[in-house]
């Protein structure tokens, strides 16, 4: 998927906000679970390679990943951390 952009690297630098963005609610997860008495490790452990895969993801971003950064933008496709 093309996506048209008006000034060069905008998209670049949205996506790796909206990346940033999908990282909170796994923080306040992890982090809620953690208070817990008896905390699920496993879901912590979940939380914690999401967060570790997309930052990993953005530390690797380019500016001419552009068929990720469209999958980025896409609503629809879960595989990369999109807010809704």
């Amino acid at each position: 998927m093309k996506m048209q952009e008006t000034i060069p690297g905008i998209n670049y630098e949205v996506a790796l906000e909206l990346l940033g963005d999908s990282m909170r609610p796994l923080i306040q997860a992890r982090e809620s679970e953690f208070v817990k008495d008896k905390p699920n490790q496993a879901f912590i452990e979940y939380c914690t390679a999401r967060l570790e895969a997309i930052d990993m993801l953005r530390d690797s971003l380019s500016p001419e990943d552009t068929d990720i950064i469209a999958r980025i933008f896409n609503p629809d496709d879960q595989t990369v951390g999109r807010v809704k």
